[in-house]
């Protein structure tokens, strides 16, 4: 019996990468992980990247040698932006964009994400706007809005709902009656009040 000792070298390299938590990661076109990712990679040349929805990607190539391990810090991946010049007719409204605050009209948001995003106005006694807008690469998006005055717009549908009512429309006269009510008008509150089993007593 002859006995073999066998030095056996590793045909690959112990690779670490890191990024932005929210980032995927991905090796010569193949997907690895997201914010870390610890593998082995053969030599030789590698393509890394970091990907992020609506932001340019972060690149590093690599060249790796065997029994050298190697831990790679890839840059965050820049956002792609574009602005928006919000206004309104009513001065000093609030702007709200995904949730978030972004001061009173008129006002210029700068450094918003591109792709599709919620705005909302709100302005004290004011019916509130709410809409998608969506933001393209280097373009700015300009907005004008007219916010509703809540009284003018509570005796706007309680007039289509007298309209609807006269003409035995009841359903959708009930319809009217209730945004109106809603908005605090008392003849629409006192018009559903008189509702029951799917006719209208209201007069006036």
């Amino acid at each position: 019996t002859t006995d073999a000792s066998i030095n056996m070298q590793p045909d690959f390299v112990e690779v670490t990468i890191n990024t932005d938590i929210d980032a995927d990661i991905y090796v010569d076109e193949q997907f690895m992980g997201r914010g870390t990712w610890n593998g082995r990679l053969s030599d030789g040349s590698h393509y890394v990247e970091a990907r992020k929805e609506n932001h340019s990607p972060s690149t590093k190539n690599l060249s790796l040698v065997l029994g050298k391990s190697e831990t790679i810090n890839l840059d965050s991946p820049k956002p792609i932006v574009g602005f928006l010049h919000m206004n309104s007719t009513q001065m000093e409204t609030d702007i709200f964009i995904d949730g978030k605050q972004y001061g009173t009209t008129p006002n210029m948001v700068e450094n918003l994400l591109i792709g599709s995003h919620e705005l909302k106005l709100e302005k004290k006694g004011y019916i509130t706007v709410t809409k998608t807008i969506n933001i393209t690469k280097g373009e700015t998006l300009t907005l004008k809005e007219t916010l509703q005055n809540e009284m003018e717009s509570a005796e706007k549908q309680f007039e289509i709902g007298k309209e609807f009512y006269d003409r035995h429309e009841f359903a959708k006269a009930v319809e009217h009656f209730h945004k109106a009510a809603e908005l605090g008008h008392a003849d629409a509150q006192y018009a559903l009040g008189c509702y029951s089993q799917n006719s209208l007593r209201y007069k006036g």
